[in-house]
């Protein structure tokens, strides 16, 4: 009889569990989390790539955005002539700071595409410095030469996402239970 209540309240639990995923991600909903990948130009802006934004930052401050909702899943880098190249799967393009087009060419067969997204969580800019993207889901932040952090997530927000990660894992591992359960009950082991 215990056994029962104690699985009882676990199949009440996963729902439960689902409804502070959901309350985390409208938590998180106006603040882009996810870093996809970043670059810097060569006046120190860090220009940091998230699902459908490119955001500008200049020291602490956000100064503008580079609308790429227009991209599928895309990466993207400076190069050393002050212009990004950006890549989705099937296109490459090379575009000013600002985000206008410059050009653009196909890359069916993703070449570009897979360059950048082997180099999207470490930089070296034009001066020299090192940046490196630590942390990329859950509380993501950027570090200059392996000690000054340029950029993170707020704590807010990276608890939330810690929070929703550990509700979805757990919502994972009481899935896997009830299923391990019906398969043994039904004699498949």
């Amino acid at each position: 009889m215990k056994k029962y209540r104690f699985k009882t309240r676990f199949r009440i639990l996963i729902p439960i569990l689902l409804v502070v995923v959901a309350i985390c991600s409208v938590m998180c909903h106006d603040h882009k989390s996810e870093i996809i990948c970043f670059a810097v130009d060569s006046l120190d802006r860090l220009y940091i790539g998230f699902d459908d934004v490119i955001t500008v930052h200049e020291g602490e401050e956000r100064i503008r955005s580079i609308d790429t909702s227009a991209f599928r899943s895309y990466y993207f880098t400076i190069q050393e002539d002050d212009t990004i190249l950006l890549a989705d799967s099937t296109k490459g393009y090379t575009m000013d700071l600002d985000g206008n087009v410059l050009d653009s060419w196909d890359d069916l067969s993703a070449e570009v595409y897979n360059n950048l997204k082997v180099n999207r969580k470490a930089f070296t800019s034009s001066n020299g410095d090192t940046y490196e993207l630590r942390w990329a889901s859950l509380w993501p932040r950027i570090v200059r030469n392996g000690e000054t952090v340029v950029y993170q997530t707020d704590s807010l927000v990276a608890a939330a996402n810690l929070v929703k990660a550990v509700a979805w894992g757990l919502v994972w591992i009481f899935a896997m239970w009830e299923l391990w359960d019906a398969v043994n009950k039904n004699g498949y082991f």
